[in-house]
């Protein structure tokens, strides 16, 4: 049987990895990982919730109990069949409403994120959906021009003009009114709906 030797976990990572260090009681450091915990998946209630031991128990300061194999990390000692002692972490509190505000800010920031995503969405879609409707002045009203039986319009300025210039005659007086386009699916007409300034 292997010698037990009693330490104190000195360092501890728990992102990106789940290594840590304990100084022995015996002034010699050791290297160790979550793996060598043999009572890390125990659980328990701690602060209202239950949970592992290791999240419960595992911080810096924490009282172990370990044996070293030959492995080496380094020229550091590696400790196996490391107990957790069963006390937890002092600022456990503090913790788990840290992690509580990080879960609610990550979500916050998601929704934020899928609400700014929804919102470019639908100013494309009216992009696509937003042009100059060309119209000619008849009488004392303003109607919409046609040609060929499609409403004539462009999607800028500059084309809309050109348009004009191509169909104006002696006489006749054309604007252009910018507006959002309604599909009728059941002709296929684009219907102009303009928008107010």
């Amino acid at each position: 049987m292997k010698d037990v030797i009693t330490g104190t976990i000195d360092h501890i990572k728990k992102w990106n990895g789940s290594y840590f260090f304990i100084k022995g009681d015996n002034g010699v450091r050791y290297w160790s990982d979550k793996k060598y915990v043999t009572n890390a998946n125990e659980g328990g209630y701690y602060s209202g919730q239950w949970m592992t031991l290791w999240d419960a128990c595992a911080f810096t300061g924490a009282k172990v109990q370990f044996e070293i194999t030959e492995e080496q990390t380094g020229a550091t000692p590696t400790a196996v069949n490391v107990v957790l002692e069963r006390i937890p972490n002092p600022r456990l509190e503090e913790k788990l409403l840290r992690k509580q505000v990080d879960k609610e800010n990550r979500e916050r920031h998601e929704m934020n994120r899928k609400r700014n995503a929804l919102r470019q969405a639908q100013k494309e879609i009216l992009s696509d959906l937003t042009g100059y409707v060309i119209q000619q002045r008849v009488g004392d009203k303003w109607a919409n021009v046609y040609r060929d039986d499609a409403l004539l319009w462009a999607r800028d300025v500059d084309t809309a003009k050109a348009m004009i210039a191509e169909i104006k005659e002696y006489g006749e007086h054309y604007r252009l009114v910018k507006a959002q386009f309604l599909k009728n699916y059941t002709t296929g007409e684009l219907i102009a709906r303009p928008i107010s300034k």
